[in-house]
């Protein structure tokens, strides 16, 4: 199982909570971005600045200490002629953000010291609006990375979180009308169920770049650091292969989807009984074909929400139990050979001992559809939510008087 049932039930029992967290989260992001945001403007409006020849005056390394360890930056002078004219600047990089890189100030402090010494020139850039302003280093350093980068990730890990929050709290309403809950309550119309393959690449992008950007503050600020402790140098090397697999995964995610788009399943009847068998024709955009037929596994899902006190600490724990699982071997295909497309026949089995759907509360619970197929190439793979529900009244029950397959 994926897992994806117990995030959905998690997010929807903590509406409030991914509220409040997704405004922290967005509050503290949206200064860092902007903070970082700034030099990197400069960097994009400097690439227009003229280059000058310049004679570097002064330059120092500076070093100031920190609360754990000390933090370092370069700062001098510089003088240029513009227009029979000679100006001086103080303005040796972009930002002037400090960080605990020596080993990057060192280099940069040590080339200019050099040019000083030897009273060699370097290539500036200079504002032809207003030559008065010049920069000697236009680089974009780690340092001027790591604002952008943790703005980003806590700004849109915010913005995701007001969403899955927002979300929770209009998915927790009950059925508009009691009388046919399953009418607006998942992904179905009418007899058809779409498959949620769009929205599965989506989630998976949107994973491996948060956790992409996460990542890359600390490489960026920890890697080239020699004293790093081995053990530093591990962890973050574990965390570049989660960042990879994550990536991967996407890229295989979205494959499978260009290749085979969204499923159709269509169904003998709205909604599925417990206590009976029922008929539904997947439909797939591009033909399967595969060797040892598909298989189709029907299953009950149950999300249990637990809550522990332990003195004043309190914990919610979800847990994901299948409480029923039927897989289904499938050979036949109802479709031509000449449409493009397969037609996989499934029976639909409800055992008449186990809960219809319900989300409103805890446990919650799902009823899904999976159809497999090892196929050349990305193998086929998609999932459906099943209307599952108790009918009281029968007469409420649709059926499909023709086929649309």
């Amino acid at each position: 199982m994926s897992g994806k049932d117990i995030v959905a039930a998690t997010a929807q029992g903590s509406g409030i909570v991914f509220l409040i967290l997704g405004g922290i989260f967005a509050l503290v992001g949206l200064p860092f971005l902007v903070i970082g945001a700034i030099p990197l403007v400069d960097y994009i409006q400097t690439n227009s600045w003229k280059r000058v020849p310049a004679f570097i005056e002064r330059i120092e390394l500076v070093e100031e200490q920190g609360e754990d360890e000390p933090f370092f930056s370069v700062k001098g002078e510089f003088r240029y002629d513009w227009a029979s004219q000679t100006y001086h600047s103080t303005r040796i990089i972009l930002s002037d953000t400090k960080t605990t890189d020596r080993l990057s100030w060192q280099a940069l402090h040590d080339r200019l010291e050099q040019s000083r010494q030897r009273g060699a020139p370097i290539e500036v850039l200079v504002d032809p609006a207003s030559p008065s302003n010049a920069l000697a280093i236009r680089e974009l350093t780690p340092g001027l990375l790591i604002f952008p980068a943790l703005g980003s990730f806590f700004f849109l890990f915010g913005l995701l979180f007001v969403g899955v929050g927002i979300w929770s709290l209009l998915s927790r309403k009950g059925p508009a009308d009691m009388t046919h809950p399953w009418i607006g309550d998942g992904p179905w119309e009418g007899f058809h169920i779409r498959s949620s393959g769009i929205l599965d690449v989506l989630v998976a992008w949107a994973i491996a770049v948060a956790i992409g950007l996460f990542v890359s503050v600390f490489v960026f600020a920890f890697a080239t650091d020699p004293a790093l402790p081995l053990v530093v140098k591990g962890m973050l090397g574990i965390f570049l292969l989660l960042a990879a697999a994550m990536i991967v995964r996407a890229i295989y995610i979205t494959l499978r989807h260009l290749k085979y788009g969204d499923s159709l399943l269509i169904l003998s009847q709205m909604p599925l009984v417990p206590g009976g068998t029922f008929d539904g024709v997947v439909i797939t955009r591009r033909p399967l074909r595969p060797e040892d037929g598909c298989t189709a596994t029907v299953r009950c899902i149950v999300i249990v929400r637990k809550v522990r006190t332990s003195g004043s600490n309190t914990t919610t724990t979800y847990t994901e139990e299948v409480r029923y699982e039927k897989p289904l071997v499938v050979r036949a295909d109802l479709a031509q050979s000449s449409s493009g497309r397969s037609a996989i026949p499934v029976k639909i089995e409800i055992p008449g001992h186990l809960p219809p759907r319900f989300l409103q509360d805890y446990p919650q619970i799902r009823w899904k559809l999976t159809i497999e197929a090892e196929t050349s190439g990305i193998d086929f793979s998609t999932e459906f939510e099943l209307p599952v529900y108790g009918v009281v009244d029968p007469s409420t029950i649709q059926y499909r008087e023709k086929k649309e397959e």
